[in-house]
């Protein structure tokens, strides 16, 4: 039994042996006796800023391209040469580093080595990464980097480094100050920007591009400020025409004076945004609405609120079977995934007892047959107008602005224009019946033989060459015509789809990027970019 449990006490000395052992070449310890304080990396300092590439985490692995310290407790603890990896596990409140076997309840410091970069998920970094353990027991992942090495990246990143030099500029401030204004940001979280769209793109060094790097070297320490302050410089791809107010995007917050709305000089050719459409089922419509906590039941009617600075509606009225609910435009847009907020939402029905004709159809070039001599007896019956061509006299048509947006065109009499409510009205003469679940009747337009003069304007006919004055005819009893039967209301058409237009990319509130481009290419400064789209500010270095 003693042998047995000899045996078993060596195995389980072994075995611990083997899990405390450094793998050789992976990393050595060194003992901060012979180190001291001094050999202890220093943070970057000029200005640094904790970038999170990563946060929730629960474990993270850290590499390099030549090798670097692992400095935890204020001392280097350890060392791991190039194409080897630090991996960190969160675990009993602490972070697990594996090639030390230890924990640590503090942020641990991973160093390149001098002329080396720190790296992570595949990406290089300037600066150092440190593993933070929130006070939600969470794991981020920070990149302490200097403020203007962080811009190197993050320009060519937000705006395409081929622009102007003088747009690049632009982007340069606004990303420098935007940065300033927001540290601390995400303290929580143990950093103060995150390495996405949340707030400005970050992808590390492989981004860099030379035309930004001049942009920022050319603007160090300029920024934007408004009343002595620097500003949170926010900025988007493209308004669309105008930028917009900032109260009108982000609901809560006061208006800003340096974020007001301003026309803009994005309609470049190359800028695919000028205009687009989307188009849903209403279920789909619904359902989007839904799934962002808005939801009405299916949605019957959208109305537009009163126009914000660039004329889009500022708010929209939902109404459904459900309910109804009151959306602001960013709302709308993040609800249905569109580029910018709306400019247009129409609601596209079933047809109603209006008919149309052929799309291609062209009434303003159409031959029109001369007017036959009115018969001596009463006239045999004849089928109602339609749009073919016909030997005897024709009204004047109307064009009707169809629920898809192509105009189309129709006689007057005999025609019906489905109104608000599904309320169907006769067309007698001009009308306009403006209606989302309906048609809008644009105009009369003559065919050409076809115009009636206005009582007085009738003239005898010039003589032909040589020839006597023809005398003008003789008055003709006017036919009497049928009554027309009293409008009975139509059945309500249910639309069928929801078509949403608008123009731009992004929210749309501070600078565009594509009006920036604009702007250069008009021979505007970088700081005549910035104050055109921050109201009342100026460009300082700090």
């Amino acid at each position: 039994m003693r042998a047995r449990f000899t045996l078993a006490t060596a195995l389980l000395t072994a075995l611990l042996l083997v899990l405390v052992t450094p793998v050789p070449g992976a990393w050595s310890r060194i003992a901060l006796a012979e180190t001291g304080d001094e050999a202890v990396p220093a943070p970057p300092a000029d200005f640094p800023v904790r970038v999170g590439l990563a946060w929730g985490q629960t474990a993270a692995e850290i590499g390099s391209t030549g090798g670097l310290w692992i400095v935890a407790d204020g001392g280097v603890l350890g060392e791991v040469p190039a194409g080897a990896s630090v991996r960190a596990v969160l675990t009993g409140g602490g972070l697990f580093v594996e090639p030390l076997q230890s924990w640590f309840a503090g942020p641990v410091r991973l160093v390149p080595f001098p002329g080396g970069y720190i790296s992570f998920q595949g990406r290089a970094y300037r600066g150092e990464i440190q593993l933070v353990v929130t006070a939600k027991g969470q794991l981020s992942v920070v990149n302490v980097v200097n403020l203007e090495d962080y811009l190197l990246s993050v320009v060519p990143a937000e705006m395409d480094h081929r622009w102007p030099e003088e747009a690049l500029k632009a982007q340069a401030v606004a990303s420098r100050s935007y940065a300033v204004a927001n540290l601390g940001r995400w303290a929580e979280d143990g950093f103060d920007l995150r390495a996405t769209v949340d707030d400005q793109a970050y992808l590390g060094i492989a981004q860099e591009k030379p035309g930004a790097t001049a942009a920022v070297l050319a603007t160090a320490g300029e920024v934007i400020t408004y009343q002595g302050r620097v500003v949170a410089a926010y900025y988007h791809s493209s308004s669309g025409g105008h930028t917009e107010n900032n109260e009108d995007i982000w609901t809560g917050g006061s208006p800003q004076g340096y974020l007001r709305g301003v026309p803009d000089y994005d309609a470049l050719p190359e800028n695919r945004y000028t205009a687009w459409s989307s188009t849903f089922t209403v279920d789909e419509f619904s359902q989007r609405l839904e799934a962002a906590g808005f939801g009405v039941g299916r949605v019957t009617a959208v109305t537009p609120g009163r126009p914000a600075a660039s004329g889009r509606p500022a708010t929209w009225e939902v109404v459904g079977t459900e309910g109804s609910r009151t959306l602001t435009m960013q709302q709308m847009r993040s609800a249905l995934g569109l580029p910018a907020p709306p400019r247009q939402i129409a609601l596209a029905g079933a047809e109603g007892p209006v008919s149309v004709a052929d799309p291609d159809a062209d009434p303003a070039v159409e031959p029109e047959p001369a007017p036959a001599p009115a018969p001596a007896t009463e006239p045999e019956p004849q089928p109602a107008p339609d749009l073919a061509p016909e030997q005897g006299p024709k009204a004047a048509p109307v064009a009707v602005l169809g629920a898809d947006g192509l105009v189309r065109a129709r006689p007057v009499v005999g025609s019906y224009a489905l109104g608000a409510g599904g309320v169907a009205q006769p067309l007698e003469g001009l009308a306009a019946v403006a209606s989302a679940h309906g048609y809008v009747v644009v105009g009369a337009v003559p065919r050409p033989g076809a115009t009636v003069p206005s009582r007085g304007d009738a003239r005898p006919r010039e003589p032909e060459q040589g020839g006597a004055p023809t005398p003008a005819p003789a008055p003709q009893p006017e036919p009497q015509s049928e009554p027309l039967p009293e409008p009975r209301p139509a059945p309500k058409a249910e639309p069928e789809a929801i078509v949403v237009s608008g123009s731009g990319h992004g929210h749309g509130v501070g600078m565009s990027q594509w009006g920036a481009h604009g702007m250069a290419l008009l021979g505007k400064s970088y700081i005549e970019i910035l104050t055109h789209y921050y109201t009342g500010t100026k460009v300082e270095t700090r």
